[in-house]
């Protein structure tokens, strides 16, 4: 493992809420810090782990149970949101704003 990897990947880049983002790649990351923005109103995030327990269907990308939420806040209001870190081996996350109509920033720096 490269042990001077700094990384930061987009979450999303200005999508109007609500929508759900596309998966990045956090395999690597031992600890990651994650910045949500908010443009205009209040917006609900989600943020999702990938499942893939297993090659049933329902695990899969587009299954039901395709993703986790291992954080969610509600009511982050135009501008930043809280910081979220978090130490664990998360091999894919992607953010979903659940609720809102404002456009939605968000990235993850992560190191190994």
């Amino acid at each position: 493992m490269n042990s001077s990897l700094i990384k930061t990947e987009f979450l999303a880049t200005g999508q109007s809420a609500p929508f759900t983002g596309q998966w990045v790649n956090t395999a690597l990351c031992k600890n990651g810090f994650i910045v949500v923005y908010a443009s205009g109103s209040s917006v609900s995030i989600d943020l999702q782990a990938k499942t893939e327990l297993n090659q049933n269907p329902v695990f899969l990308e587009g299954g039901s149970a395709e993703a986790v939420s291992f954080y969610t806040a509600t009511g982050i209001g135009a501008g930043y949101g809280d910081p979220i870190f978090f130490d664990s081996p998360i091999a894919e996350i992607r953010l979903a704003a659940t609720a809102g109509n404002a456009p939605v920033f968000a990235y993850i720096t992560y190191q190994n």
